[in-house]
């Protein structure tokens, strides 16, 4: 079943691709069990089950592989935002801090959140890379509202996610909604800091 989904799928959703990569993109579907590439099929779609296996070959196919049934499905399926997209799974293939559990959470919240929120994660990930993932993955789910709901502004947010790593969850837990805007405003964390460029 892999093997002739793959070779069929490439040559019709892929026909721009060439005959290397699309060996090769055939090569990374047919290591998936057929169980789960039937279920990421079933919730992404054929062709963007595909497309996503030619983007990130043998590391995307190894993190669809380790995330659950619907985590991949959604994940194969996103359109709207291939820099979000990318950067899980570059988290996930280059940082072992990154967990299976810490994309299938952005994948959730990323489909969950909408208007401001939505825009202030997707940036935070995008932009924070690996460190962002890892760091965002360890807060829960109300912790994490009240981070992207504060008052504060991007930047600040994005340096205090950079600087306080592992910790940031539980930082952001000891204050209330107030507390954590002025703590965020204060540039504690300096513009000053390396970390402060894109």
């Amino acid at each position: 079943m892999p093997t002739a989904f793959a070779r069929g799928q490439v040559a019709r959703g892929l026909s721009r691709v060439d005959t290397v990569k699309a060996r090769a993109v055939a090569g990374s579907l047919d290591g998936v069990p057929d169980g789960r590439l039937r279920a990421v099929r079933d919730a992404a779609g054929e062709r963007a089950t595909v497309q996503f296996a030619a983007r990130y070959g043998r590391s995307g196919v190894d993190l669809l592989e380790g995330l659950n049934d619907r985590a991949a499905g959604r994940l194969a399926a996103i359109r709207a935002d291939r820099a979000f997209q990318r950067r899980l799974v570059e988290s996930y293939d280059t940082s072992p801090d990154v967990s299976a559990a810490d994309v299938g959470a952005g994948v959730r919240r990323y489909r969950s959140y909408d208007g401001l929120r939505a825009a202030s994660y997707t940036n935070l990930v995008r932009r924070g890379g690996p460190r962002a993932v890892d760091a965002l993955g360890a807060f829960d789910d109300d912790t994490l509202k009240r981070f992207l709901d504060a008052s504060a502004g991007y930047n600040d947010q994005r340096l205090f996610v950079q600087v306080a790593d592992d910790d940031a969850a539980g930082i952001v837990d000891s204050f209330d909604e107030e507390t954590l805007t002025t703590y965020l405003d204060a540039e504690l964390i300096t513009r000053e800091s390396p970390l402060s460029e894109p």
